[in-house]
């Protein structure tokens, strides 16, 4: 079995790293589609502001055409995973995962929604970013 580990994944996060070597311990052949951004701070209302959010989604955006030239590692494997934090990679993921007819999953880990509006308050309930949060968490996890 052929495993493709895909996205922006923080490389050395714990979890990740658990993920990867237990797969290569057991025996599984490892491939990596894997692009490093800067990890920005979003712990306070004001780091979800408008500008901030726009400037994210814009390195997300030409980000997404980096992991698309990793097109062949996708379509070598057998399954490809998307690890933390990896919702906005998510459909980079299944557009290659449709054409190259492979299994996608993704490690979700925890959720950016009750993270950012549930834990942290970064935004008020019925509140336009919170209804645009959610539904784009929701639509992501379809994926």
């Amino acid at each position: 079995m052929k495993i493709c580990l895909f996205g922006t994944y923080n490389y050395n996060y714990s979890r990740n790293s658990c993920i990867r070597d237990g797969l290569k311990q057991l025996g599984v052949d490892v491939t990596e589609a894997h692009v490093s951004i800067p990890t920005e701070r979003l712990e306070l209302p004001e780091d979800f502001s408008l500008q901030k959010s726009w400037k994210r989604m814009w390195k997300k955006i030409e980000t997404s055409f980096l992991l698309l030239k990793k097109y062949q590692q996708v379509f070598s494997s057998d399954i490809v995973l998307v690890l933390h934090p990896g919702h906005l990679d998510l459909p980079i993921a299944w557009l290659l995962c449709l054409l190259g007819k492979k299994k996608l999953f993704f490690d979700t880990s925890i959720s950016p929604y009750d993270t950012m509006i549930v834990g942290r308050n970064m935004a008020k309930i019925n509140s336009p970013k919170e209804k645009i949060l959610k539904l784009a968490e929701a639509m992501l996890l379809r994926l």
